[in-house]
């Protein structure tokens, strides 16, 4: 259920979005380029935009990849800590009464 419901739409968007911002970032390149040919001074706001957009995706991209990884981890030990959910050498609070 986590793959399914989770996991595979959360890549599936991180994915879709990440080639859709790369797309635009190239189209804003060669906008530049033809600017920068055209009159070279012209081309600051525009190199301010792009930094801009690269760096909230960074600044996105970044925790999105950690928590679809975190969900991998999840997945992988979820049994395991389902199986044994009290240590052996920590103290059981349900045990204890």
């Amino acid at each position: 259920m986590l793959r399914r419901f989770v996991i595979i739409p959360l890549i599936t968007c991180l994915t879709i979005g990440t080639i859709f911002l790369l797309g635009g970032l190239i189209s804003l390149m060669r906008i530049r380029n033809v600017i920068k040919i055209q009159d070279r001074t012209k081309t600051s706001k525009l190199e301010k935009l792009m930094v801009r957009i690269g760096l909230y995706s960074i600044l996105y991209t970044v925790p999105a990849t950690f928590v679809i990884g975190i969900y991998f981890y999840e997945l992988r030990y979820r049994a395991t800590w389902e199986e044994n959910p009290f240590c052996d050498d920590c103290p059981n609070l349900l045990r204890s009464s």
